[in-house]
């Protein structure tokens, strides 16, 4: 990346760690950085399933280096099984 693109991924980070400071106050990592202990959390099958996603989408693209004849088919795997996340994350979050 050149300079340019790096100048606005700094901006980017700068102005969503400004947005997420201001609005820490009624938010679970306000509290955390306050001093009080996280409530406990409740997993279910379909939160570990959730969480292990993005891994499994990690641990796809890496794989897609280490075999050049097959890298655009896992490559796309990755990428789908990403958007099959997030569509599962506004389902859960709609239902």
């Amino acid at each position: 990346m050149n300079r340019w693109e790096w100048l606005v991924v700094g901006a980017m980070l700068v102005i969503a760690f400004a947005v997420a400071s201001s609005h820490l106050g009624g938010s679970w990592l306000g509290a955390w950085l306050g001093g009080e202990s996280l409530p406990a959390m409740t997993l279910s099958a379909d939160n570990r399933v959730f969480y292990a996603i993005p891994l499994l989408a990690l641990l796809i693209w890496w794989a897609s280096r280490m075999f050049p004849n097959a890298r655009e088919f896992l490559t796309t795997g990755a990428f789908v099984l990403i958007g099959v996340g997030m569509l599962y994350a506004l389902y859960r979050y709609l239902s």
